[in-house]
């Protein structure tokens, strides 16, 4: 319970530390040494999570790493996800993994592991980076597996060719009784628009908050039109040193609404509570 009388769980971190954030992203801005080192990374976390009143967050898998060795490099990323959020596991409460849908049928041996050796939550993925559309036949597989194991899918939709919610509508569509979450819709002002259809219609998605500019603006006639059983507070943040402060003013918007308490109080964690079930530490 923070300062706002408020639980809030961060659906949206990602963490790309010790697997070469800044080997994909020029970052370096002339600094002599800029890559993330997990010390750094958790300290700045932390600290971040308590300025914007955080008590904890679902720390997601970065998208932005080398694979030349294919699903040897997959299978890093994940075990190193795995081993962060156990560093602090009051405050870094679930584990997200990745698995490329261009691995096909072979990652179904990922997504067990992640459920069964790494006790990871769900598996995200950014088709953007990924190189294969949202709702492509190749994510048809994981899906599956991850259905079978309960994992949830984290989906991004920034509004791009490979990743947007016209693509999230037709992979819900194909796993009717396989929860997700939808993140990043927000970006895009035309998927705004059409959330109140396809969530009427997709059952089985709720959708992050991140990239909101402005809550009252944006994000409260879309909880007011969908309902707020629906939504989860998320930001986006990343690793250091491609973020060192709050991700915007979401958390002060959500408590300032109109909304009744017992509606923030779900956006704010009850929700992510709800969906990751058992697999919230």
């Amino acid at each position: 319970m923070n300062d706002r009388g408020f639980d809030l769980i961060d659906v949206h971190h990602h963490y790309e530390a010790g697997y070469g954030v800044g080997e994909f992203l020029d970052v370096s801005d002339g600094r002599p040494d800029t890559r993330t080192t997990t010390e750094t990374d958790l300290r700045t976390r932390l600290s971040i999570m308590d300025a914007d009143g955080v008590g904890a967050a679902v720390v997601i898998a970065g998208h932005t790493y080398l694979r030349p060795n294919g699903i040897a490099d997959t299978r890093d990323v994940n075990d190193a996800v795995a081993r962060y959020v156990a560093l602090a596991p009051d405050r870094l409460i679930a584990g997200i993994g990745v698995v490329e849908p261009l691995y096909g049928r072979v990652g179904i041996a990922e997504v067990r592991r992640c459920r069964h050796e790494l006790g990871l939550a769900g598996i995200s993925f950014h088709n953007r980076f990924q190189g294969a559309p949202v709702d492509s036949p190749l994510m048809t597989p994981i899906l599956d597996a991850m259905g079978e194991e309960g994992l949830v899918p984290f989906v991004h939709a920034y509004g791009t060719p490979l990743e947007n919610l016209t693509q999230v509508d037709s992979l819900a569509g194909r796993f009717p009784d396989v929860p997700m979450v939808v993140l990043d819709v927000f970006h895009d002002v035309n998927q705004i628009r059409a959330l109140p259809e396809v969530a009427r219609r997709r059952p089985n998605l709720s959708f992050d908050l991140s990239l909101l500019v402005n809550f009252e603006t944006l994000g409260l006639p879309a909880v007011r039109a969908i309902g707020a059983d629906r939504f989860l507070f998320g930001t986006d943040q990343y690793s250091w040193p491609l973020m060192s402060t709050p991700y915007g003013c979401l958390a002060a918007g959500i408590v300032a609404s109109d909304l009744s308490d017992p509606e923030k109080a779900m956006i704010l964690s009850g929700n992510a509570r709800r969906l990751l079930g058992t697999a919230v530490r």
